[in-house]
């Protein structure tokens, strides 16, 4: 009654093997923490696309106070979601760390790092991004002035002005958005776009 039971990944691999587990119970508990680690990453993934679409909406729709506050609160609740579903995953993934005895190659999937937990591109990056392209594209063009005025570069006709901007090869995106399984549904992101 007072003995502790406890899954296969908590034991140490001598007490699991000294009789300690059931034969099989650590395979049924890989194939358990393989099927949460399916599960956390679409739903860290469709919040994180949640809070992307908020964000958005709340700089180019929310005016005012009242909407201002309504929107923070719903943007921190998609934060503590956000959160969960990492720490979920987190959690699982050492799970299975300690089933592999450490080795990461047996693991299935990285170890998710903090950094690891953004949007494709998040809004606020958006525009930060945009503002230092700008600011970087006038340097340039005062430079390349400069040169011409003192004859380093050639005159410039309407045809060679060359636009610089990052396309979508410049962008880097987390491991989370490229790894194959997508488990999530429509459903989830239509709960949490649900939010006026």
């Amino acid at each position: 009654e007072h003995i502790p039971l406890m899954l296969p990944s908590v034991l140490r691999p001598e007490q699991r093997d000294g009789g300690g587990c059931a034969t099989g119970l650590v395979n049924i508990e890989n194939d358990l923490r393989a099927a949460q680690c399916r599960m956390a990453l679409p739903r860290l993934r469709n919040q994180l696309h949640i809070k992307s679409r908020l964000l958005l909406y709340k700089k180019h729709n929310s005016h005012h106070q009242g909407m201002n506050t309504r929107l923070r609160t719903i943007v921190a609740q998609n934060e503590t979601k956000i959160r969960l579903h990492s720490e979920k995953f987190q959690m699982v993934w050492e799970a299975r760390l300690r089933i592999a005895e450490g080795d990461t190659s047996k693991v299935g999937w990285p170890k998710l790092k903090k950094e690891d937990i953004r949007c494709m591109q998040d809004a606020e990056e958006l525009s930060q991004n945009a503002k230092k392209r700008r600011q970087a594209n006038k340097r340039q063009m005062r430079r390349e002035e400069e040169y011409r005025e003192d004859g380093l570069l050639p005159a410039l006709d309407d045809d060679d002005e060359m636009v610089m901007r990052g396309g979508e090869n410049m962008r880097e995106i987390s491991w989370i958005w490229t790894l194959a399984g997508t488990a999530g549904t429509d459903e989830e992101l239509e709960d949490g776009g649900c939010f006026l």
